[in-house]
């Protein structure tokens, strides 16, 4: 769990809005799927944070997950869509 808060972190209202247009985690029974280790939530507020900023990936605080892990769902929550609706 991160231990600063940020402006741009996502309110609960709004998480609790969102919550279920995320993509859940694949299962180790579908093409080699595993049990999701990073914090979505702290994903969002990463990707808003970047947004907000227009900071370079490798510029995000480092209590937000991985830049490239924050990077990578952008990118697939861009691509099918989910994005447009979280936002």
């Amino acid at each position: 769990m991160r231990h600063h808060a940020y402006p741009t972190d996502i309110t609960d209202v709004a998480w609790n809005r969102i919550i279920s247009l995320i993509p859940p985690a694949r299962s180790s029974k579908e093409t080699g799927g595993r049990a999701r280790e990073t914090d979505m939530r702290e994903v969002v507020n990463a990707i808003l944070y970047r947004e907000r900023m227009h900071c370079p990936w490798r510029m995000l605080p480092h209590d937000f997950p991985h830049w490239q892990i924050v990077r990578y769902y952008q990118h697939v929550w861009q691509q099918s869509g989910v994005w447009d609706g979280i936002c």
